[in-house]
């Protein structure tokens, strides 16, 4: 938690400081219509809602300067008499990414509240459920009338939120995100009847699987566990369980995620898949090309054209009559498919001494020549003194895997990494 009252004291360095990080006061034309602005804060001159260099270029000698590090009383005269208020919102959490906005009508308060990354960041957290804004810094009332709000003056609003543990329930082959007090204590079961298959009800929940009968827990009574899985069991009269995985297919998805290959299995059940799976359509490459995800394959590879029987355009409309394995297919050139089997992704990884980079190359994984050509012909931009690049290895760190790429291809589906070595000083 963040002592506000630091905040308070330091707002020339807050008003400043976190200004220039978070977008910046935009002040733009509050003053005069007709004269650009530029804001000041120390040494720092900014124009308009440039935030990242030094207006050396700005000559305009009707320019009005406005000097942000000022203390509350100044700023909130200078709120007065242009007619808007400098709204400071502030994350209890992270009082230093706290973000500052000029807003010129109450109308405007509570968009701007709403699509701050505060709260977005809260709302998106698993850790944290977000309760609203406050203009108490203990949240003792949550601001409902935004407009209210709206003074020619700074206007400090805290974000209120509280801890809580993630857990999920499986059902019938879909995972649910819900979230426990930070005591661990459920405020509300989540209520699984409604879902049951015909001619079973709701038992309870396991830990250990959907057909697990035997360690059936109450959740109402125990210590919810961050991050752990609860599996709803289902089971007919004599007391069998419901086993999901047999009246379920499953579909197996091969393909590209974040550079790298992976293997995710989904269920068709009951006429629907159980989840869509979010995968990624572009992939820049180091050539200067992109690869793009056009749809799934039944089979691993695809010859000179791709056939229509064995491509599936859209995941959602298709509808396994048993389990499968899919491929995602992509588009490499015009006119030119392969599948992620097809596909090669080659990584290259070093460091500069402080700093990691990687360069990625994903071909066709008879064709290496570029990443070859680029292993072969690479120089770091920056190399920490008494220090030089010796080379690629395939095992980080390790001196006995370098590789000559003078005599040698790059290998499919490989990471390298660079090698620095200290210079010895004689």
């Amino acid at each position: 938690m963040g002592n506000i009252k630091s905040i308070l004291i330091g707002l020339t360095t807050f008003l400043g400081a976190t200004a220039l990080t978070t977008g910046g006061i935009a002040l733009n034309n509050h003053f005069n219509k007709d004269k650009p602005i530029t804001l000041s804060y120390g040494d720092k001159t900014f124009f308009g809602e440039t935030t990242d260099s030094d207006a050396t270029d700005i000559t305009n000698d009707e320019a009005q300067d406005i000097e942000i590090n000022k203390n509350i009383e100044e700023l909130n005269t200078l709120c007065q008499k242009n007619k808007f208020m400098i709204l400071t919102a502030i994350d209890l959490e992270y009082p230093s990414m706290s973000v500052i906005r000029t807003v010129n009508n109450a109308s405007e308060i509570e968009n701007v509240l709403n699509e701050t990354w505060i709260q977005q960041n809260i709302e998106g957290d698993s850790y944290r459920k977000w309760k609203g804004w406050s203009t108490d810094i203990e949240g003792k009332e949550i601001i409902s009338n935004y407009a209210s709000l709206f003074e020619y003056k700074v206007v400090f609003v805290y974000a209120q939120s509280e801890s809580v543990i993630p857990y999920q329930i499986s059902a019938l082959g879909v995972n649910y995100q819900y979230q426990a007090n930070a005591d661990g204590k459920i405020e509300s079961i989540p209520n699984m009847s409604s879902i049951a298959p015909e001619g079973y009800s709701f038992l309870g929940f396991s830990t250990v699987s959907d057909t697990d009968t035997e360690n059936i827990i109450d959740l109402a009574s125990i210590i919810i566990e961050a991050n752990t899985t609860y599996y709803a069991v289902f089971v007919d009269e004599e007391g069998n369980a419901y086993n999901f995985a047999e009246h379920s297919i499953k579909v197996s998805l091969n393909y590209l995620q974040n550079m790298s290959i992976v293997n995710t299995d989904i269920s068709y059940y009951d006429g629907n898949f159980t989840n869509e799976i979010n995968v990624q359509h572009e992939f820049p490459n180091n050539d200067g090309t992109t690869i793009y995800f056009v749809g799934w394959y039944t089979d691993s590879t695809v010859s000179d054209t791709v056939d229509p029987d064995k491509y599936i355009e859209n995941l959602m409309d298709y509808q396994p009559s048993e389990n499968i394995e899919l491929y995602a297919l992509y588009q490499v050139a015009e006119d030119t498919f392969l599948t992620v089997n097809q596909l090669s992704i080659i990584k290259f990884t070093w460091t500069d001494g402080e700093s990691t980079w990687m360069t990625s190359y994903i071909s066709s994984a008879n064709d290496l020549s570029l990443a070859t050509e680029f292993a072969k012909t690479f120089t770091p931009n920056e190399i920490p003194e008494n220090k030089t690049f010796i080379g690629w290895t395939t095992v980080e760190d390790s001196l006995e895997n370098i590789v000559d790429f003078n005599s040698t291809s790059v290998i499919a589906n490989t990471t390298y990494y660079g090698i620095l070595q200290d210079i010895s000083i004689k």
